[in-house]
């Protein structure tokens, strides 16, 4: 049998099944170690966005992350590297439900409210918006093909989703944006 040194027991203790630590030259046998259950946790999906038609180009590095909160669900994706002349992607999808459900979410749905932005580097906006407050304009349509629960925290719990989300963005008026936006993304 062999003594180790204090400072090596301990890393003994973490990383072995059934542990022996030293207590100066005694040797001490312990129980194996349980370890400790890590909370299940919703990362962020990698997606890949596209753009077509007045502004075009791929997004690398993005990704999707859905959440659940008083009785709705949201969806957001955070646009990595933007294609050039791009300054801003922005998406955040809502409807009502405690959890997101496998199927269809589109703009036209009752109590379905959304965003789906792009800018370009010279303040062109194309925008599809729904439910916001704002006046409707453009479509939007998500399709969940999985749905996985993953950490619930206080007033919310945190999904991976996996699926895709078209749009159609039309100019906004008074900017200098002109023809229509497609934004599809895959998550």
């Amino acid at each position: 049998m062999r003594i180790r040194p204090p400072a090596l027991a301990l890393l003994a203790v973490v990383c072995s099944a059934a542990a022996t630590i030293s207590a100066g030259a005694q040797v001490v046998q312990r129980r194996p170690v349980t370890p400790i259950a890590r909370p299940r946790i919703a990362p962020p999906v990698a997606c890949s966005i596209t753009l077509s038609g007045a502004e075009s180009g791929s997004v690398t590095g993005c990704t999707a992350a859905a959440a659940s909160s008083g009785g709705r669900t949201s969806l957001s994706v955070a646009a990595g590297q933007l294609p050039a002349g791009v300054a801003t992607i922005a998406v955040a999808v809502q409807r009502p439900g405690a959890q997101p459900t496998l199927g269809t979410w589109t703009s036209a749905d009752g109590g379905t409210a959304g965003t789906v932005t792009v800018e370009s580097n010279s303040h062109a906006v194309w925008t599809a918006t729904h439910g916001t407050g704002q006046p409707a304009q453009g479509s939007f349509a998500l399709t969940l093909t999985s749905v996985a629960q993953g950490t619930t925290a206080a007033s919310s719990t945190l999904w991976t989703v996996h699926g895709s989300l078209t749009a159609t963005l039309p100019p906004v008026a008074g900017s200098n944006a002109a023809g229509d936006v497609m934004v599809t993304i895959r998550f």
